[in-house]
């Protein structure tokens, strides 16, 4: 098997076999700034019957690394080329398989089960995370900055937002989509706090259900990033697949560094948005800086094919599941083996931290 860590048994099912490592990936703790899912924990955590860090993509894999469990083909998407301006870039709809190869190394072992998801509308996404200048510029009270230990997010008009709830990014689409005659995307009711000082709410309704119907801004579902993100791609980074055989630490990623601020090079702080290489479809810090709140519930790690997944969030009576919102792309203080398209934190939609931002979406057609 050569490190895949995928076995067959009972006539078709795989499951794990634990060789590699036989640690989970899901877990492990980093340094961290504290709040939303802290700094370099990610995942679920714990042990897992389906951990284990397996070789990498296709090296020893006796099936194709990259093929759900269940999948209908052709599953195709247009080339990424960059259509981008005034801060926004057009992404093409098309179908990917979301989750990581079966023998990427360091893959959580559940939650990042390849799936096929299709996406059939064209969306534009912001090519920056979302910056302090452009939150003030609303009116707004910047609500970045440092722990008492200097660690968090770098505090210019530049720099990317953080130290925001779920409710709050939210909240802020609805700000943007009012100012331009658009409609709102989000109903938020039971809401306490003022918006930039942690405000927080009780109970959410999408306007209309289905969240691609609406014309206003809002958050990505975690399809719509991990498809941006990806740009095409089906390793770990859209640069490559980290390195090998490494403890899961912090060290000098050569994958990384040219296109991420992360453990090794961010210091204790976020940076200015923009100053690493960009994804094929222009976005910029993706992977790295700062983590990126989104707008689906942890928890898809099985079944397909979806067509446009994430379009209705499994609420009741508005309230937000205990899983909590996903958070996207790793951060300033994440080891390499959390930065992957592929990895999916999650908090509750009050929780907030240093180095905790997004970046909006809207659809086009």
């Amino acid at each position: 098997m050569g490190g895949c860590g995928r076995v067959r048994r009972d006539g078709g099912a795989f499951v794990d076999g634990g060789n590699g490592s036989g640690e989970a990936s899901s877990g492990g703790v980093g340094p961290g700034a504290g709040g939303a899912g802290g700094g370099g924990a990610a995942g679920t955590g714990g042990a897992s019957s389906t951990g284990g860090r397996g070789g990498a993509a296709g090296a020893g894999c006796y099936r194709d690394p990259y093929l759900p469990d269940v999948y209908e083909l052709p599953c195709d998407q247009p080339p990424a080329v960059p259509d981008c301006s005034d801060g926004w870039c057009t992404i093409e709809p098309g179908c990917f398989f979301m989750g990581s190869p079966w023998c990427e190394w360091g893959r959580a072992g559940i939650s990042e089960n390849p799936i096929q998801i299709t996406l059939t509308r064209r969306f534009r996404i912001q090519q920056f995370e979302s910056t302090q200048g452009e939150w003030t510029a609303a009116g707004l009270p910047n609500p970045a900055g440092l722990t008492e230990e200097g660690i968090g997010d770098c505090v210019a008009g530049d720099c990317p937002l953080g130290n925001v709830t779920w409710w709050e990014a939210a909240a802020y689409a609805n700000l943007r989509s009012r100012a331009e005659g658009l409609p709102e995307c989000y109903a938020l009711e039971g809401c306490a706090g003022e918006l930039g000082e942690g405000m927080a709410c009780e109970r959410l309704q999408t306007t209309p259900a289905s969240m691609y119907e609406c014309e206003g801004y809002r958050l990505p579902t975690g399809a719509e990033w991990e498809y941006a993100a990806r740009a095409g791609t089906r390793t770990s980074a859209y640069t490559g697949d980290v390195s090998r055989d490494r403890d899961i630490q912090c060290y000098d990623e050569p994958v990384l560094d040219p296109i991420a601020w992360y453990c090794a090079n961010a210091g204790s702080t976020t940076h200015p948005v923009g100053l690493k290489e960009p994804n094929a479809w222009g976005l910029f810090d993706v992977l790295g800086n700062a983590r990126e709140w989104d707008a689906s519930i942890d928890g898809l790690n099985e079944g397909g094919p979806y067509v446009d997944w994430g379009a209705e969030l499994p609420l009741v009576n508005g309230v937000v599941p205990d899983e909590g919102f996903e958070l996207r792309g790793g951060g300033f203080n994440a080891w390499p083996s959390l930065l992957s398209t592929s990895r999916r934190g999650s908090a509750t939609p009050s929780s907030r931290g240093h180095g905790v931002g997004f970046r909006l979406v809207q659809t086009l057609e």
